[in-house]
């Protein structure tokens, strides 16, 4: 418990603050309220429209995975690299703007 009020008042905390802390009743499980359940029970299955559909964005999903993958790899094979710009480029840009 020291410990943590010295770290309180390392960190720049008051002590009428680290009081006011200290006296606050902390929460215990037994004073959290649960919520209260449903009559309804959730439904446990996915109707057969759900499971189709889920199965066509997986699909789709995959697809444009692989187009992106195809893309960067060709991107990085016939590309150019990205240009880094150094601190002199970018001096030189701000100096004579049609150097960008």
């Amino acid at each position: 418990m020291m410990d943590k009020i010295i770290k309180l008042l390392d960190a720049g905390f008051t002590k009428d603050e680290i009081m006011k802390m200290v006296e606050q009743p902390v929460e215990t499980a037994a004073e959290i309220p649960e919520p209260e359940q449903t009559a309804e029970p959730v439904q446990a299955e996915q109707p057969a429209e759900n499971t189709d559909r889920i199965s066509e964005l997986t699909e789709e999903i995959t697809s444009l995975k692989k187009l992106v993958q195809d893309q960067n790899l060709q991107a990085r094979t016939y590309g150019e690299q990205p240009q880094h710009k150094t601190a002199a480029d970018i001096i030189a840009g701000l100096i004579d703007p049609r150097l960008n």
